[in-house]
């Protein structure tokens, strides 16, 4: 790996949101996998970006709004796409899910 690419990850890494330890794993493991895979999907062109779009907006009304989360979608310059949780009252960062290019 190239310098350039390291310190791009040092970067990223010094970045990365924290997830508080009190809150860590709030999505059950379907759900993380659901998202990973719909990340993947879209990044490959299997599924467009409305459905992907659909996909996260349906997980995160059923699965994390009853619970007092929310859930956002970044997509970094390094092609990983990165899925925040966040409590919807205090916006603590709650839960992480990377999905990396392939």
């Amino acid at each position: 790996m190239s310098t350039k690419g390291t310190a791009l990850e040092s970067i990223e890494a010094s970045h990365r949101p924290q997830a508080d330890p009190e809150h860590r794993q709030v999505l059950v493991p379907i759900v993380r996998i659901i998202l990973i895979q719909a990340a993947r999907f879209r990044r490959r062109g299997a599924i467009s970006e409305t459905l992907f779009q659909s996909q996260v907006t349906r997980i995160e009304r059923e699965e994390l709004e009853p619970r007092g989360f929310s859930l956002m979608v970044r997509d970094l310059p390094c092609g990983t796409t990165r899925f925040i949780v966040k409590s919807a009252t205090s916006g603590v960062v709650c839960d992480l899910v990377d999905c990396e290019a392939d």
